[in-house]
């Protein structure tokens, strides 16, 4: 039996690439990106936006389907999905009840962001090492690193722009209630 091929967990709950031979390794039309590339352009996105697990975990799901498990995929795109709904609603409860606040939340965001983005480091890692022991082809990771960079200059972009908005509505507040004072 070769141990080339398309994933399948092994009773020890590990994956393995089995039923392909190098050739059909070597044929794949995407190639994986390094495991290693994925968990720092995570971390690069956190530092750019405060947000960056949403959008590593997404880039992991494109991986394990490049690696060859495309069913490995969904839990993490599902994750990303999740990730990206709860922290507007960590930031709207934080508005309407004052807790937890913003130093709460962004701690909360780092650790996720680094228990997920080394999980998937250690998960995808020994399928990566097998697929290029293999003769897989390698992705280069300046493609990875172009996409994860505007990423994370569209958020950053965004975030500037959320406080240049915030900082114009205080400061048209501040002149209405001027207006008020004067008026009165």
């Amino acid at each position: 039996m070769s141990t080339h091929g398309t994933g399948h967990a092994s009773g020890d709950g590990t994956y393995r690439i089995i039923d392909e031979g190098p050739q059909q390794v070597a044929n794949r039309k995407r190639a994986p990106w390094s495991p290693r590339a994925l968990f720092f352009g995570t971390w690069f996105l956190f530092v750019f936006s405060g947000n960056g697990a949403p959008f590593g975990l997404f880039f992991s799901a494109l991986n394990w389907a490049r690696l060859g498990h495309a069913s490995k995929r969904l839990p993490w795109i599902g994750l990303s999905v999740a990730l990206l709904a709860l922290t507007p609603g960590l930031l709207v409860l934080r508005e309407h009840n004052g807790v937890p606040s913003l130093e709460i939340v962004r701690a909360i965001k780092a650790v996720a962001t680094f228990g997920l983005a080394f999980r998937v480091l250690m998960e995808q890692r020994p399928v990566y090492e097998e697929h290029v022991a293999s003769g897989g082809p390698v992705a280069k990771p300046w493609a990875l690193w172009l996409v994860i960079f505007a990423f994370g200059v569209l958020m950053f972009w965004a975030e500037v722009q959320k406080k240049n908005d915030e900082m114009r509505q205080s400061t048209s507040n501040q002149a209405a209630r001027r207006a008020t004072k004067k008026a009165q």
